[in-house]
């Protein structure tokens, strides 16, 4: 059953006479037609609604005496003003209904050279100290100390720290939920929507989206954020009075999810797992919605159209994927791309399987239909990657997982990350040294996929899930008026944080628009004493990575590598800038990683002493070669042998067999021969 302090609390909300209608506005132009609006008041589920010249399709009245659903034909409707009459006992209320334009000149593509940067607003920076005390229905913890309180960072504190995300090279932005929380207590992630078609106010008004989502643009930035369409929050208007009786999952009775991501999958889930799965609530103050319903499935479809228009967004990170019935998340992105196939949607599976993820993407092989889905997130690459940095010598598990790569449709428009806003950081405590952040991020940024930087990484925020998930997302120190850090500016930083800094913005700038990366062809080689190498080319363009995991240093030979590498090539650091001429081998230090970018030389040089510098396969010339002469001089040894045996006769065999034989009197080819003689 629902809580008693949720009725109590929301019964006042529903007592109101002011009527409201979703979507507030929409859009002419696109591919359907069929527009749903949601009419919801005080007893308007009586009320009978007429539009001048727009067409019905259907009116309907619903099981609750507050709603009524309208559909609408909108294949002939330009962009206007429309009045909405709503009849009751000769009584009239009349609105506006707006219609404006569809907007079709985005061109968006995303690939392997962009860089996605997550950010939760409530985090990050706090400028207009006033929205903190905006009012709300219900009230809100505003506690810095407490890593569960609400902290008010809001959208112009990042707007003003737009230099610091250019400086690191970010392409895409993206959000963890940002519509409206009015909830008790402190649901500051945004995972808890009380209303569908508001950002949150602490955070901004929707006009100030608009504005912040131009600016990105202008600056060459994507603007994605997370929607959730597993949940809403207990306090939504509709949770006491929902307008059908099937609108939420077990509304009679809680039932929480189980978690068993592999009943999706598993030809051999039973139906109370799957079902269980998808209709469980995650937790009692979100209570879980039912998507197989008609209605409200329409419903979602347009909320997430309405903001691709309304606010020009890039694109979505669907959270909590795996937990929505898939059928309806297949029609929903199926929908959405037919309208804006540039759009991008990314999937939250959060599962550390690589054949659970690849089932996910769109065209997989496994998936019992399609799901549409461009992009899913590796979190078995995180994990592994984790373990395997705390034991530099284990690259070869690194190795293994990458060629799990065969499995994905497309493995281009996979995301790797380092962190999680779930997870622990990849340092639990202030680190002393940057040697395994480097490896991890060298490795997340050259393989095939898309990156996406969890905010902080990129100054070492560390910490771990204490108790509580609050640990993980703390705030960025310079984002406050008083704070007494700033991270925001080079000297604000220790000398260890503006390393990694420049660092990581050093690949990122040299991979922005580079297409050695994101459309090259690659090739890994297995690990060798503890080397592990990958190289990519494209055209005339040859890039080298290096990961050496051993605790000394090492020599490296480049024979191993001659079938990428050419002959007059310079090697080009592309982090130190310094230009060097390989030959055979050089040095590796201990623990270290290595980016080159391959250059023609001026002066040609042979990496390899092999005969014939145009024989591709100098390897096996030198293996042949070496073997031909081995076997010329056994020949040669037993020719001399046979020709010493014929001339000592019986005598010397005698003489071999004779305990006074001293063998300091007789070379190798004659003391053969006798006992070869005397053994056959």
């Amino acid at each position: 059953m629902i809580p008693l302090f949720f009725f109590f609390i929301l019964s006042k909300a529903l007592s109101s006479t002011d009527f409201f209608i979703d979507p507030p506005l929409w859009f002419s132009g696109f591919f359907f037609t069929e527009l749903l609006l949601v009419i919801s008041g005080s007893f308007f589920g009586f009320y009978k609604p007429s539009i001048k010249s727009i067409f019905f399709i259907n009116y309907t009245k619903l099981d609750s005496d507050n709603f009524f659903f309208i559909y609408l034909n909108m294949k002939s409707v330009n962009f206007f003003s429309y009045e909405i009459t709503l009849e009751k006992d000769n009584f009239f209320i009349t609105t506006q209904y707006e219609i404006r334009n569809i907007f079709f000149s985005r061109s968006r593509t995303f690939d392997s050279s962009d860089f996605f940067y997550l950010i939760m607003p409530d985090r990050f920076s706090n400028f207009f100290e006033s929205l903190d005390s905006i009012p709300m229905k219900y009230f809100f913890i505003l506690n810095r100390d407490n890593p569960d309180a609400s902290f008010f960072g809001d959208l112009l504190g990042i707007q003003n720290h737009f230099f610091f995300l250019e400086e690191l090279g970010i392409t895409a932005l993206c959000f963890f939920p940002v519509l409206e929380n009015d909830v008790i207590g402190n649901f500051f992630h945004g995972y808890a929507a009380t209303n569908m078609y508001n950002f949150f106010p602490r955070f901004g008004t929707n006009e100030d989206y608009i504005f912040f989502i131009e600016e990105c643009h202008k600056r060459g930035i994507n603007f994605f954020y997370d929607i959730v369409f597993n949940h809403i929050s207990s306090f939504f208007p509709w949770m006491l009075d929902p307008p059908t009786k099937d609108f939420f999952n077990n509304y009679d009775k809680y039932t929480t999810t189980h978690f068993f991501l592999s009943a999706v999958y598993s030809p051999y889930a039973s139906f109370f797992d799957k079902n269980r799965l998808t209709t469980g609530w995650f937790f009692f103050s979100m209570p879980d919605i039912n998507q197989r319903n008609p209605f409200f499935a329409k419903y979602l479809i347009q909320n997430s159209i309405f903001f691709f228009e309304f606010a020009d967004i890039d694109g979505y990170r669907h959270f909590f994927y795996p937990y929505i019935f898939p059928e309806f998340m297949a029609f929903f992105t199926k929908e959405v791309t037919e309208q804006y196939p540039d759009f991008f949607i990314v999937g939250e599976t959060f599962r550390t399987n690589p054949f659970f993820l690849a089932f996910w993407q769109e065209n997989s092989k496994f998936f019992f239909n399609n799901t549409y889905l461009k992009s899913v997130m590796d979190f078995f690459l995180m994990e592994i990657i984790h373990d395997v940095f705390s034991f530099f010598d284990r690259m070869a598990t690194v190795h293994e997982h990458i060629f799990f790569d065969y499995l994905y449709p497309n493995v281009s428009n996979l995301f790797f990350f380092a962190e999680n806003h779930d997870t622990d950081r990849f340092f639990f405590e202030e680190p002393t040294d940057l040697i395994a952040y480097n490896f991890f991020m060298t490795l997340l940024l050259t393989i095939p996929g898309i990156f996406f930087l969890y905010y902080g990484t990129e100054v070492i925020n560390f910490f771990f899930k204490y108790i509580t998930d609050g640990y993980v997302r703390n705030f960025f120190p310079g984002g406050w008026k008083n704070d007494t850090l700033n991270f925001f500016i080079p000297e604000g930083r220790d000398e260890l944080r503006n390393f990694f800094f420049n660092f990581l913005k050093t690949l990122l700038n040299f991979f922005f628009g580079n297409k050695v990366i994101s459309e090259g062809s690659i090739f890994f080689f297995y690990p060798i004493d503890g080397i592990y190498m990958y190289f990519f080319k494209f055209e005339n363009q040859s890039v080298l990575v290096f990961f050496f995991g051993h605790d000394s240093d090492h020599e490296v030979q480049l024979f191993f590598y001659q079938e990428v590498l050419e002959e007059g090539t310079d090697f080009f650091n592309i982090v130190t800038g310094e230009e060097l001429n390989l030959f055979f081998s050089f040095t590796m230090k201990a623990r270290d990683v290595l980016f080159f970018e391959l250059q023609k030389s001026l002066i040609p040089v042979t990496f390899f002493p092999v005969p014939s510098p145009d024989d591709n396969n100098n390897f096996f010339v030198i293996i042949i070669a070496v073997v031909c002469t081995a076997f010329f001089v056994v020949i040669a040894a037993i020719i001399l042998a046979v020709f010493f045996i014929r001339r000592s006769k019986n005598s010397e065999i005698n003489f071999f067999l004779s305990a006074e034989l001293n063998t300091q009197n007789y070379f190798f080819p004659y003391s053969l021969g006798i006992f070869l003689k005397n053994f056959f």
